[in-house]
């Protein structure tokens, strides 16, 4: 069976197998997507989703100042 290769919707790139392959579903990018079914790989889930839940969290950073910078790296 072969498994279905996501794209992360925060960057655009494949989202890699990780953990020996077993797991295929990259992180969720809660706060900086609003879908429920959205995935982000692991590079933009360290880069960009656990920094915006710990801004988010503290009030030092708005999220929509956060979107607005993911749209800028995606070059939107």
């Amino acid at each position: 069976m072969e498994t279905e290769i996501l794209k992360c919707n925060l960057c655009g790139e494949n989202i890699p197998a990780e953990h020996d392959g077993k797991w295929t579903l990259g992180h969720n990018p809660d706060p900086l997507t609003t879908s429920p079914d959205d995935r982000c790989c692991g590079t933009c889930n360290d880069l960009y989703v656990t920094k915006a839940r710990i801004w988010g969290s503290t009030g030092e950073m708005h999220l929509e100042q956060i979107r607005k910078a993911i749209q800028i790296i995606r070059g939107e």
